[in-house]
């Protein structure tokens, strides 16, 4: 009984997510995408051909969005969706 309980949070707290996760835009998709990679701003912002300020407002904003505090819990969050290739750049609802 333990178990489902815990298999039911998951998949609502993975769904939930999933939802916050399409709520980004294009942009702030891609600078999440790179940040759970590991990658500086400056990084980023070299990639995406952006200034470090415009990476720093698109992660701010992305983190409001999907409701984490810190960047370990987003990156347990990203992990938790198996993103593929073609996912990470288009919408994730339909495959959960």
């Amino acid at each position: 009984m333990r178990f489902r309980f815990v298999l039911v949070t998951f998949l609502f707290a993975s769904s939930a997510f999933a939802a916050r996760f399409d709520e980004l835009t294009p942009r702030e998709r891609a600078v999440l995408l790179q940040v759970v990679e590991g990658r500086l701003n400056k990084q980023i912002a070299g990639e995406l051909g952006i200034t470090e300020t415009t990476v720093k407002v698109h992660r701010s904003n992305m983190m409001r969005k999907i409701r984490v505090a810190s960047l370990a819990e987003l990156c347990r969050l990203v992990d938790r969706l198996n993103l593929s290739p073609e996912q990470r750049h288009g919408n994730i609802r339909s495959d959960l």
